[in-house]
């Protein structure tokens, strides 16, 4: 956490030209953003403007430990409004499961919450991020022989800026000797950038129960609550219902969660919205929720990926006529249901998966989902933009995408975008979606697009290279994840 607040003997000296110095302050602001091991706060003391234009800098974005906490009220009083994204970190110092893991990560979420609770600006983003038990540069993993283990990455507060693990392509499984080991194999894990911070079991409050716990102080000032993936083990779900809970103007939840990606600890893949779910708060106008299904085990035996479970539908219907947009990781042919008993009459943006789009007869599209969304499109008076898509990364490689856009009041769009081709949509899957607008004379625009992908020889096609193709990209994933996926 930065600390300015040290004293300095300021001496007359010729005073420098304004423009020189604001060209040297944003040398030193670039710096500092592109090496993390600059310390700007030295230069908070040159004199009062130059205070006020770092600390607006340090203090934009904090990120916290809980050996920082003791010291966060301090140094944020007269700076509160500063602070626009708070990172908590959580350091586990144990393999995942042990009890002082879990009081550290009770500890730190309480005391950030209790100090954010008297708090009365506006618009913070809260992330939580869980920093795995390391040792000696070593992971080892249960269900795997005890001289199986992974050599990996920094951890990330040592990860480049653009949220790529360095070295990410020499990760190599070894035997207990140092030699690589043949015996297993690589490709069993689909996201070997990230093996360095993948977690086995999820992380949960200490005192945490079925029905939840209400320990954490009430906190108004939070608009955005934030878990990407570059960050593991995963929260428990409710624990992380509990956090929602105490966010009383959370505005946007964006929460990325991880498979696991193979059967030998792919035991907990409930849905986070089954029993005890995660219950959306009533102020809610954002939610983003990805949960990869990527993976060789989720591909076995060609089983039908990204249904959507139906205990999610309930925690939807209640935000139905106040949240505005919505990007999901599931198939939508519950939540695009014509005969649904509720309507989404705020929402601007939906992007859902769907592997109906893999379904083409002789070259054409003519599958009821499309068909089906045009008719639910009907009932979201304010929708602009709606966009299905999905990314089977197998042999061959398969990706489709469709995006409906509502260019004014009596036009609209809809682009067909695929890696085989040439397939078109049908005359009902046209017509369906120009009627969306209603009126007589509207005009609906037909775009067709090849997608084309580096592929390299031996190299699977990342799914970040879908992010161009999505109109909706931005708010699928987070930008640095789009890297890491």
């Amino acid at each position: 956490m930065p600390v300015t607040t040290r004293s300095a003997n300021r001496t007359s000296r010729p005073k420098i030209p304004y423009d020189i110095q604001l060209c040297v302050l944003d040398w030193l602001v670039v710096l500092g953003k592109a090496d993390s091991n600059v310390d700007l706060s030295p230069y908070a003391t040159v004199c009062k403007a130059w205070q006020v234009i770092i600390e607006r800098q340090l203090f934009h974005h904090l990120t916290l430990t809980l050996k920082d906490l003791s010291l966060f009220s301090k140094y944020c009083r007269e700076r509160k409004h500063y602070v626009k994204h708070i990172l908590l970190e959580i350091w586990l110092s144990h393999k995942v499961g042990n009890d002082m893991d879990k009081v550290c990560f009770t500890e730190a979420t309480e005391t950030l919450f209790l100090e954010l609770s008297t708090w009365e600006v506006h618009g913070i983003t809260l992330e939580f991020g869980i920093v795995p038990w390391t040792a000696q540069g070593q992971r080892f993993y249960p269900g795997r022989p005890k001289n199986f283990y992974i050599r990996y990455g920094p951890p990330p507060r040592k990860r480049s800026l653009d949220g790529h693990l360095r070295n990410s392509d020499k990760l190599e499984l070894f035997g207990p000797y140092g030699e690589p080991n043949p015996v297993f194999n690589v490709s069993e894990f689909p996201m070997n950038r990230a093996l360095d911070i993948l977690g086995y079991a999820h992380l949960t409050f200490h005192d945490d129960s079925k029905a939840g716990t209400s320990l954490l102080a009430q906190v108004d000032c939070v608009s955005k609550l934030l878990i990407r993936r570059r960050y593991m083990p995963k929260i428990s779900i409710q624990s992380l219902s509990t956090i929602v809970k105490s966010l009383t103007s959370l505005e946007s939840l964006q929460l990325e969660r991880w498979c696991y990606p193979h059967p030998l600890y792919h035991h907990d893949r409930a849905s986070d919205f089954d029993g005890m779910g995660l219950a959306l708060p009533e102020t809610l106008k954002d939610l983003t929720y990805y949960k990869e299904c990527g993976d060789n085990y989720d591909h076995r035996g060609d089983e039908n990926l990204h249904r959507l479970d139906p205990l999610f539908i309930s925690p939807l219907n209640k935000v139905a006529d106040r949240i505005e947009h919505i990007a999901i990781s599931f198939s939508g042919s519950s939540l695009l249901s014509p005969n649904a008993n509720y309507e989404f009459t705020a929402l601007k943006t939906l992007a859902i998966t769907s592997n109906g789009l893999f379904n083409h007869v002789y070259g054409v599209v003519d599958v009821p989902l499309l068909i089906n969304a045009a008719s639910v499109a009907k009932r979201m008076p304010k929708l602009e933009i709606f966009e299905t898509w999905c990314f089977k990364n197998q042999t061959p490689l398969v990706a489709r995408v469709f995006t409906y856009e509502r260019l004014g009041e009596y036009s609209s769009r809809i682009a067909w975008k695929d890696n085989w081709g040439p397939l078109k949509l049908s005359g009902r899957v046209q017509d369906a979606w120009k009627q969306v607008v209603d009126e007589e004379n509207a005009t609906l625009e037909v775009k067709y697009e090849f997608l084309t992908f580096k592929e390299t020889q031996g190299v699977r096609t990342s799914l970040g290279e879908m992010r161009p193709h999505l109109l909706l990209g931005n708010r699928i994933l987070h930008d640095i994840t789009w890297t890491q996926v």
